[in-house]
């Protein structure tokens, strides 16, 4: 026997565990002050003889100021649990300690007394030295009462270390009590039935509204949004039809409540104990899945329940009806007759009307699980195939189609002479996605499908499993596939479908309980995920790793988080949220490439981040990335002396701003050259051509009204020489800008003024004198082989510097460019 001596002083002496490999100790410390101590390690025998004592170590013990590692998870404070029941204590120890030497943990139950913990009276005893992290209690039994129950009352939990002062205590008091007063509901005055018709006048939504109370009980209950159970009920008395129509009805209470969610998803009021809550209950049903007749709606019951994601109970509702609606329900299929006595594998014989037609899909029932179809149809009015694998006696067989549910036939079978398949065992009997199950028995060799029912036969999912090992005996296969991740947890029982029978023979059943996945799935962004530099011109590709299973959806956004903006990613594909398949999850990581807008207008100077969320879990890049500048495609552009007559080579405004010259000119004209672009912008030619000769024709001219021609302009020999205009082709005036021409011209020279005659084409002559103030000045216009007119131009003077072998004509008017190119043509 081992001990721990504490300081040399037995009085604080812990009894040790040796671990099984004989290389450490295992002990409780015991309750002695804070302090520094020294411990030693102890070897007795059985009678407390001392054999040999260890050298000793310093050891400290803290402040119980600490706290504690103890946390009491259930009841924490507001339940209400009833006496004689069994209820889970729960509790968490955040320490961890030695397999071979688990702590142990004393229960109390302690009296609430208005506020506080009743101090006077003594908490009872429930327990002593359990192990583990909860507790099954039979509701109101303690050490202490030897038998009897204690009183109802409010109470606390308190869970200890065994011997020590490590404790801890539920946050409020809940509520034992020795009966549950049940909540009750009624409905107020005439529930009304109220049928709606579509655009074209159809039938589309019959509709039944009722009003009521819920009153609750002495506790706490949770109503179902979405659970009240309604029945639209045919009045006519069809025989052999189903004259009952189930509707779920969506409640609204007229009054503020608090709402929850339970593991499932669904919503739920909060009703208070000993409250009367006001409701409005409404439920739709489709009439064209229904026959024809008289209907009326009654509320059956709300289902609820007195504690999250426990066991639902069932509100009873008064009888109530509402008034009659007659509807056409014409849509849906109607059987008339079906072969009877049948064996397994015979030919079955639906017969009706509305069978297979309009393009819709039958699907046949029998006693309310779908069966395949591999036989004939017969036009609207019969339907054919073997029949699948039934037990001797009588059945029911109904038919859907796109609009509804037809009547319910009985019909009976006789026997069946084909092997069927038998359950003996499946293990383990409990698993989540992806567990792997074994089934025993026999036949089991043409398995295909494994199906999952309810306890009341109701048809819960199917699939056809991945078999890892198949024989008449056992069939081993995982659970997997879009049945795993829609399957709700709970209990089920499971049935094998084989090919041995036509139509699919179905073997008996065996329990078992589908649970939650052990682990919750998990998302992690791989990249980007810190420090790249993405390039946003091009795809950008995130990666990610997801366990979520499919049908689960991945939300991806990108993060501005320089200026708190989010954009969704997964959007710019077409859908909101993607979708993985099992496939892909099990690869254990998927990637996904979007080409990003330039309408985000991402800023370089901002700081990224991606996220992406899948079922409230989330994850985003580990540190922050960047993106590159955004670069802008520029093409090429001509500068403004592109299309210019010149007598030179221009060297001057070949392109636009920033656009380069790819191309030397150079030679006698016309001269071209060619503006590249920029980030991958298109290329442009550019050129501009030589100045055309001018030819004078003739000899008119216009003078001064009231005053001669100076000498420069008195002959033609006179002009040429003035004016730079040569009659030899070839020989050309050095510069004319001209934006317009007129067939009737007036110029202004000093006090006279200068009139052409209309019609009349004239050429340039410049005087070569001035004005008086030193202007050189304008005189007439002569423009060979022009035939059109134009509005009247403004001609100014203007100064030059040196007239001595270049002299200039300005008409100052704006024109269209096409006028002026077929201008320059008709002077050459």
């Amino acid at each position: 026997m081992y001990s721990i001596v504490f300081s040399g002083s037995q009085a604080g002496d812990s009894t040790a565990i040796l671990s099984p490999d004989r290389t450490y100790l295992a002990f409780t410390v015991p309750s002695l002050a804070p302090g520094n101590y020294s411990i030693s390690a102890m070897f007795q025998t059985s009678t407390g003889e001392q054999i040999a004592v260890s050298n000793s170590v310093p050891f400290i013990i803290g402040s119980t100021s600490t706290p504690p590692s103890i946390t009491v998870l259930s009841p924490n404070g507001g339940e209400t649990w009833q006496t004689g029941t069994t209820q889970t204590i729960k509790w968490q120890d955040s320490m961890t300690y030695p397999t071979f030497a688990p702590v142990s943990y004393d229960i109390k139950l302690a009296t609430y007394c208005g506020g506080q913990v009743c101090v006077a009276i003594a908490p009872y005893t429930i327990v002593k030295s359990v192990t583990g992290s909860s507790y099954s209690w039979g509701v109101g039994k303690t050490i202490d009462f030897f038998g009897t129950l204690v009183p109802d009352g409010a109470y606390t939990i308190q869970v200890c270390q065994t011997g020590t002062n490590t404790c801890d205590s539920s946050d409020s008091y809940f509520k034992i009590t020795s009966a549950i007063t049940q909540p009750t509901a009624t409905v107020n005055g005439s529930p009304i039935l109220k049928l709606t018709y579509d655009s074209q006048q159809r039938e589309s939504k019959l509709t039944a509204i009722f009003e009521g109370t819920i009153t609750t009980g002495n506790q706490t209950t949770y109503i179902y949004q979405n659970s009240a159970y309604i029945l639209f009920t045919n009045q006519t008395g069809m025989t052999g039809v189903n004259t009952t129509i189930y509707g779920s009805g969506i409640i609204t209470p007229l009054s503020s409540l608090d709402s929850v969610t339970d593991q499932w998803g669904r919503i739920l009021y909060v009703l208070p104990a000993n409250q009367t809550i006001k409701f409005t209950i409404t439920s739709n049903s489709n009439p064209k899945i229904m026959f024809a007749g008289s209907y009326v709606a009654s509320l059956q019951n709300i289902n609820g329940t007195y504690t999250i994601n426990s066991t639902d109970i069932n509100i009873s509702v008064p009888t109530n009806k509402t008034n009659n609606k007659t509807i056409i329900g014409e849509l849906s299929p109607y059987i008339t007759s079906v072969t009877q006595n049948l064996k397994v594998g015979d030919l079955m014989t639906i017969y009706g009307s509305r069978l297979n037609e309009n393009g819709s899909t039958d699907r046949v029932y029998i006693d309310g699980v779908a069966i395949t179809i591999d036989g004939w149809k017969g036009g609207g009015t019969s339907i054919g195939f073997n029949l699948p694998n039934l037990t001797a006696g009588q059945h029911n067989i109904q038919i859907s189609n796109t609009y509804g549910m037809s009547n319910i036939i009985y019909f009976t079978v006789t026997g069946s002479t084909q092997t069927q398949p038998s359950i003996t065992s499946i293990t383990p009997s409990q698993g989540s996605a992806g567990t792997v199950l074994t089934i025993i028995g026999s036949n089991l060799s043409g398995a295909t499908t494994i199906e999952f029912y309810s306890d009341s036969g109701q048809m819960m999912g199917s699939f056809a499993p991945s078999f890892s090992s198949v024989s008449s005996a056992s069939l081993t296969f995982p659970i997997h596939g879009l049945f795993a991740a829609n399957m709700t947890p709970g209990f089920y029982q499971v049935g094998v479908v084989t090919n041995t029978c036509a139509g699919g023979c179905n073997s008996n059943r065996i329990g078992f309980t589908f649970t939650a996945p052990a682990t919750t799935p998990s998302i992690t962004v791989i990249s980007p995920n810190g420090g790249e530099i993405i390039d946003i011109s091009k795809p950008v590709t995130v990666v990610l790793k997801s366990t979520n299973p499919y049908p689960a959806k991945h939300y991806i956004n990108l993060l501005d988080e320089t200026t708190a903006k989010s954009y969704s990613l997964d959007s710019l594909l077409g859908s909101s949220g993607l979708i993985f398949t099992d496939e892909q999850i099990s690869q254990g990581r998927q990637s996904v490439v979007f080409n990003i807008p330039s309408s985000y207008n991402l800023s370089p100077s901002a700081k990224y981040k991606i996220e992406v969320c899948v079922n409230n879990i989330c994850d985003k890049s580990d540190n922050y990335f960047s993106i590159s500048a955004p670069t802008t495609v520029v093409n090429g552009t001509c500068g403004s002396a592109n299309g210019v007559a010149v007598s030179s080579a221009p060297t001057a405004n070949l392109c636009s701003s920033n656009i380069v010259t790819i191309s030397t000119i150079g030679g006698t004209g016309p001269w071209t050259w060619s503006c590249s672009g920029i980030n991958g912008g298109t290329t442009t030619s550019c050129s501009a051509p030589v100045i055309p000769p001018v030819v004078v024709s003739d000899d008119k001219y216009c003078k001064p009204t009231g005053g001669t021609w100076s000498s420069g302009c008195g002959s033609k020999s006179a002009q040429v020489a003035q004016a730079g205009v040569v009659l030899a082709s070839g020989e050309t005036i050095d510069l004319i800008k001209i934006t317009k021409y007129v067939s009737s011209l007036i110029a202004k020279w000093g006090a006279h003024t200068v009139t052409c005659p209309a019609n009349t084409n004239y050429r340039v002559c410049v005087e070569n004198g001035n004005d008086g103030a030193g202007n050189y000045i304008l005189l007439g216009v002569k423009v060979a082989q022009l035939n059109y007119n134009y509005s009247s131009p403004i001609i100014n003077s203007n100064t030059q510097s040196n007239l001595n072998s270049v002299n200039v004509a300005t008409i100052l008017e704006s024109v269209d460019l096409n006028d002026l190119i077929n201008l320059l043509k008709l002077i050459k």
